[in-house]
């Protein structure tokens, strides 16, 4: 069963939407908000939400994990 299994599909293929996340996401932590259409708000919002949670424990490992997630020195710094 799909039960709670919902994903934003955004209208995209997967690959694109890891890389629209990925985008977005970084936005959110340079700038503190972005300008979009609601359904990509609430898909990145999870996602920056995560990120913030390992941002909080400041170690070496999470520094990793959020550099193979977001992809992008700048915002993880």
């Amino acid at each position: 069963m799909r039960h709670q299994r919902h994903k934003y599909s955004i209208g995209t293929s997967p690959s694109h939407r890891k890389s629209l996340l990925r985008n977005l996401a970084a936005e959110v932590i340079d700038h503190g908000k972005i300008k979009t259409t609601h359904t990509k708000c609430k898909a990145v919002q999870g996602f920056v939400e995560k990120l913030i949670t390992l941002a909080k424990e400041d170690t070496v490992a999470n520094l990793r994990l959020a550099l193979t997630k977001l992809n992008n020195n700048d915002a993880v710094k």
